[in-house]
């Protein structure tokens, strides 16, 4: 398998080998034998990317000292915490009681940190409903859990920004709203239906219907609602071919379902994309 995986490669120009023979990482691509039914090769896999990690990106991955950055990886009802959003803080530093501005389905959210939370070892969990330690600050690359006021609009995929003052709060503003319109559209030409759930695969979705000649009408996160349904109809009646919806990792409302059903709309829901 592996002299097939070198030979095929090397069609395209690229040299290659298994990864224990290679003695340039820099000149041939490296192969690594894995297993994702018995795990066989995950370790290696794993030791050899921090390896050329630390060995050739140690200049690109090196952080700021300013405010910090980061991405909204999902939000969650946490018992006792209220709505929170779990968070991948890549640059910068994020400290207790700093404004941020996150991407909410509305708009921007401008709030303030009451707490910063990161997993406990797993040696230190003895009550599964205390997972959690809290910390002053954290410095990037870092994984936490943000508890604030105002998250319940917050969108898996958007941006996190600090901005402590007026000025870096209305940048941050501009700049969130400019990320999430690219991705979050609604046009007048015929075309399926999308909705995601986050900003991440909404994007995949939309680029992978796009590159297969498919149009898209409307692009957004979110449940399907009655409101899609009509925007679908609208659509079926020039193009019967294209009304259609179409939904990752998403619920469909009660009333939008009745409505699919009355008005003959197809909705495609799945939690896989390719």
């Amino acid at each position: 398998m592996i002299n097939k995986i070198i030979g095929e490669l090397a069609r395209f120009g690229f040299s290659s080998d298994r990864y224990d023979r290679i003695k340039d990482f820099t000149r041939t691509v490296a192969i690594v034998p894995t297993s994702a039914l018995t795990g066989e090769g995950i370790p290696e896999l794993l030791a050899l990317i921090c390896g050329l990690t630390q060995q050739y990106l140690t200049d690109r991955l090196l952080t700021t000292e300013g405010p910090g950055e980061g991405v909204v990886l999902e939000t969650k009802e946490d018992p006792g915490l209220g709505k929170t959003i779990d968070v991948i803080i890549f640059n910068g530093i994020l400290k207790k009681g700093d404004t941020i501005v996150v991407g909410g389905l509305k708009g921007p959210i401008v709030t303030k940190v009451r707490a910063i939370l990161l997993p406990k070892p797993l040696n230190e969990i003895r009550d599964p409903e205390d997972k959690f330690i809290t910390t002053e600050k954290v410095v990037a690359a870092a994984g936490v859990k943000i508890v604030a006021p105002g998250l319940e609009d917050a969108v898996g995929g958007a941006p996190v920004i600090v901005a402590n003052d007026e000025a870096s709060i209305e940048l941050a503003k501009n700049r969130i709203k400019e990320e999430m319109t690219e991705l979050r559209f609604s046009s007048d030409i015929n075309g399926v239906i999308v909705k995601a759930d986050t900003l991440g695969s909404l994007e995949a979705l939309v680029k992978f219907l796009k590159s297969s000649g498919i149009p898209v009408r409307i692009s957004d996160i979110g449940p399907i609602s009655k409101k899609d349904i009509i925007e679908a109809t609208i659509v079926k009646r020039k193009k019967p071919e294209l009304g259609a919806i179409l939904g990752f990792n998403i619920n469909i409302t009660q009333e939008a379902s009745i409505e699919a059903k009355n008005r003959g709309i197809p909705i495609f829901v799945s939690n896989v994309i390719y």
